[in-house]
């Protein structure tokens, strides 16, 4: 999320008026000017935060930074309060020559200068940039405006063209070239005959003209540049127009000659056909990249593991880079291993993907950066390409099917007001305990429990304050029981309590007692103090019987004799009471 930055002093300055003035002010032409002037501001901060640029708004006096854009925070990393602090030289990377010559005078009126150089990041990178300073006055206050372009793609795009360029010159090597000799006003001194064969024209049609007339309108000022910067030698492609007057793409190489006359060589090579290739080639390759970032599925590519190791990843499309909350570049230094959350599901994804096992339907879950992992279902392909054979991972996001799958079975098996137990999963539980306690020989207990009076509160006060009640009563016994004891809520204001693992019927007494003390102090509820009482029964695995329906209709017997007897108390099946 965006820092809040702090207002420039002019559309602070509107905004104070605007509140001066009130809506009641005989002055309501002046307020609507100044609220649709507010309304402007608003709206163009809201597109300087939409562009892509880099907008630093600086103060004249200090020369610190006052406000920027989004794009600023987003492509440097330091929060606006950081760069508040900074100096234009600690983001900036020009000399203090340069930063004298563009900031260290006193204005009087506005300027602009570009300049191509280097914006520091907070982690030490340095994207290249093309910078426009200028000053503007506002309010009678002087500042600096820097609108800087990122320029990365440029210059990568340029090393690419370079590199294709060597690449071409040895498939054209037996072509030749045509030279062209210009004198320093660019005017065509000579040329070798080959231009014939690229342009169409004899040398006589050529010489003594200016070199721009042949040189297609839109690029004339890039070519007019080229000359004019050059030192020693530049390459740059534009239009030149041939002799039919259609244009065609040359790659020239320009040298400059410094003699007693300067003059410049030009090597210029027809690359209409390759530049037409290059376009055909992105062209197909942006509709497949558009094609490929719609899929709603996750798709990630990565080589077959050879001996257990898996490389890194190579190709994923823009939703697994949601999936993950990752960009793409640090996704592509990771290997599926990095991303599978450790565990059961992963190991058994692991396994198939060494052994080759390629089927659909695998359930994993991935590891989402700085939020809550994803679960998934992911169908494993193989397929080739170039000359590697490959995984392909087709991942599909589960996790609200298993969120909602989780609950669904969370309602089946438990209490939907207290959270505890219900009776079927309470039933599950004795049951395994029964089997366990014939294994190892050893005892287990079931309470049945009844609150006292439950039912002159329920009646008094209302099922709203009833079940808040009850509520607090399941939470209270919950801290009474053991950690291997299992509290279940049966219905109404009755309980069920399995205690496993006992040596002897005896040890389930200290429980019940702990239990009967919960009920010697009232239940507070909105303010409201109730008195209650609880009668507890209690059947023993094996001496009172040796199944789950024995052992809870044995437990209730024994509940409801307790209750009988006077209740608050506990009594063993058999037994008339303690």
């Amino acid at each position: 999320m965006r820092e809040i930055a702090k207002e420039p002093s002019f559309i602070e300055s509107i905004r104070k008026q605007l509140i001066g003035l009130g809506e009641d002010s005989s002055k309501k032409t002046y307020y609507g000017e100044l609220r649709e002037k507010i309304q402007y501001l608003e709206r163009f901060r809201a597109l300087l935060d939409s562009s892509t640029d880099m907008i630093f708004l600086i103060n004249f006096s200090n020369k610190r930074l006052i406000d920027a854009n989004l794009s600023v925070i987003k492509n440097l990393g330091f929060s606006l309060k950081e760069l508040e602090k900074m100096s234009i030289l600690e983001f900036i990377n020009i000399n203090e020559s340069e930063y004298l010559e563009i900031f260290d005078y006193v204005v009087s009126k506005d300027f602009t200068k570009s300049i191509v150089t280097e914006l520091i990041c907070k982690d030490g990178r340095k994207i290249p940039v093309e910078i426009t300073i200028t000053s503007k006055r506002f309010s009678s206050q002087w500042y600096y405006i820097i609108i800087a372009r990122d320029i990365s793609e440029r210059i990568a795009k340029e090393a690419e063209i370079r590199g294709k360029e060597l690449h071409y010159a040895k498939i054209l090597e037996n072509i030749s070239d045509a030279i062209m000799e210009l004198s320093d006003d660019f005017r065509v001194l000579s040329v070798t005959p080959s231009v014939n064969k690229i342009l169409g024209y004899h040398d006589y049609e050529i010489i003594g003209h200016y070199f721009y007339e042949f040189v297609e309108d839109q690029d004339l000022e890039s070519v007019v540049s080229s000359f004019s910067n050059i030192v020693k030698n530049v390459h740059i492609d534009f239009r030149i127009k041939n002799k039919k007057n259609s244009p065609i793409v040359v790659g020239a190489s320009i040298s400059k000659i410094v003699g007693e006359k300067t003059a410049y060589v030009l090597s210029l090579r027809d690359i209409s056909k390759i530049s037409k290739i290059n376009k055909d080639l992105e062209e197909k390759e942006r509709r497949f990249r558009v094609l490929f970032n719609s899929i709603s599925e996750a798709v990630l590519l990565f080589p077959i593991p050879k001996r257990g190791q898996f490389e890194k990843l190579v190709e994923v499309n823009d939703i697994t880079c949601t999936f993950l909350n990752r960009n793409k570049e640090e996704i592509l230094n990771l290997t599926i291993e990095d991303i599978i959350t450790p565990g059961k599901e992963k190991e058994a994804l692991i396994e198939k993907l060494t052994s080759g096992e390629y089927v659909n339907g695998v359930q994993a879950e991935l590891i989402s950066k700085g939020s809550q992992n994803i679960c998934v279902e992911m169908d494993i392909k193989k397929c080739h390409i170039g000359d590697q054979d490959m995984v392909l991972l087709i991942v599909r996001n589960v996790t609200e099917k298993k969120l909602l799958e989780n609950k669904l079975n969370y309602l089946a098996f438990h209490d939907h007001l207290t959270g505890l137990s219900n009776r079927t999963l309470f039933s599950d539980r004795v049951h395994y305990e029964i089997s366990r306690a014939k294994r190892n020989g050893t005892y287990l207990g079931v309470m049945f429990l009844d609150l006292d009076r439950f039912k002159d509160v329920n009646d008094s006060e209302g099922h709203q304050i009833g079940d808040n009640l009850l509520q607090i009563v399941s939470a209270k016994l919950q801290e009474r029981i053991r950690e291997t004891d299992i509290l279940a809520r049966m219905g109404g204001d009755e309980f069920a309590v399995l205690v496993p693992d006992l040596k002897d019927k005896s040890e389930i007494r200290p429980l019940a007692e702990r239990i009967l003390q919960l009920f010697e102090e009232p239940f507070t509820v909105n303010g409201h103090s109730f008195k209650l009482g609880i009668s507890i029964g209690i059947s023993t695995y094996p001496y009172d019987a040796k199944s789950y329906e024995e052992l809870l209709t044995n437990a209730d017997t024994a509940m409801y004799k307790a209750k009988n007897s006077g209740g608050n108390r506990f009594l063993f099946h058999c037994e008339n009471n303690l």
